[in-house]
């Protein structure tokens, strides 16, 4: 029988909630800085420094694994 939690279940999913909710977040972000750049609230050389940060920033995630209960990659996708 296989007693692995899977994910969202109790304090184990925890990990994985937090790794998709920085993943939304960073979306989330990077969006309204186009938006605000569209609408002229930020300027073009705002937008241009922000973006790669951001990008770095979603690509540093990567490198944080999320593990479920037994230690194993947990559905991070």
């Amino acid at each position: 029988m296989n007693d692995v939690k899977t994910c969202g279940s109790g304090s184990c999913g925890s990990m994985v909630n937090k790794c998709k909710m920085m993943k939304a977040v960073l979306i989330v972000v990077f969006g309204l800085l186009f938006f605000a750049k569209a609408m002229m609230w930020v300027s073009a050389e705002t937008v241009n420094i922000v973006w790669p940060i951001l990008v770095i920033i979603g690509g540093l995630g990567k490198f944080c694994p999320c593990k479920n209960c037994a230690g194993q990659s947990a559905c991070c996708k």
